[in-house]
């Protein structure tokens, strides 16, 4: 026959071994919110960085573009760019012929760079930046 005191004892045992496998059962809860918490963080991290990298490009193509303008322009007035670093400012007279293939080639870029500027829109709004960069940029 079993004895009282050893019946609550084991009573005792079995109360203790449900209170770890609670904590267990607790512990596990919080790590699977854990993990959950980290994966949408890093997701999020993800969609930002895929972002900043569209800003990043389409900053680069606009320098390129205004760059490219600029070239066009100072050769529409005469002047070669990469001569300014010999310290030479001669001024070119250009034919007809030439001013208009300047003037088609600023108006290709004109054209490259709206067509990237709607892109980035897209992309801003696939990214839901749209707001926020409009917002930014009309400081």
């Amino acid at each position: 026959m079993v004895q009282p005191t050893e019946l609550a004892e084991n009573n005792r045992k079995g109360d203790e071994m449900n209170y770890i496998v609670g904590f267990i059962f607790i512990a596990l809860i919080g790590y699977i919110f854990e993990q959950h918490r980290r994966i949408h963080y890093l997701v999020k991290r993800n969609i930002e960085q895929e972002n900043l990298k569209v800003i990043q490009d389409h900053q680069y193509d606009t320098l390129k573009h205004l760059t490219n303008m600029l070239d066009n322009t100072l050769k529409a007035l005469g002047y070669d760019y990469r001569q300014f670093d010999k310290n030479n400012f001669v001024k070119h007279e250009l034919t007809p012929e030439q001013i208009q293939q300047l003037w088609q080639s600023q108006q290709r870029e004109i054209k490259q760079s709206d067509h990237e500027v709607t892109q980035f829109d897209v992309e801003l709004k696939k990214g839901g930046l749209y707001a926020w960069w409009h917002s930014f940029r009309d400081r």
